[in-house]
């Protein structure tokens, strides 16, 4: 897994520890912890395979692209 701890690039908004709130494939997920991005690091790449974690301890992998962002924010 890239790290990308408290670096914001222009492909991925996110930093690790961070709580977004998406929705993905019509389902709603509030709270959701960023775990990571799964993805190799690469600033020409707009589209990167993130790692979520929800409340209950389920991974969630999804693009970026796949995702409507809700809100996100350091906690």
């Amino acid at each position: 897994m890239s790290e990308n701890t408290f670096v914001r690039s222009p492909s991925n908004p996110f930093v690790v520890g961070e709580i977004v709130s998406f929705k993905f494939s019509g389902i709603d997920y509030d709270n959701i912890k960023y775990v990571g991005q799964l993805s190799p690091y690469d600033l020409d790449d707009n589209n990167p395979l993130l790692l979520f974690e929800t409340e209950n301890f389920i991974k969630l992998r999804v693009k970026l692209k796949a995702i409507k962002i809700k809100h996100f924010g350091v906690v």
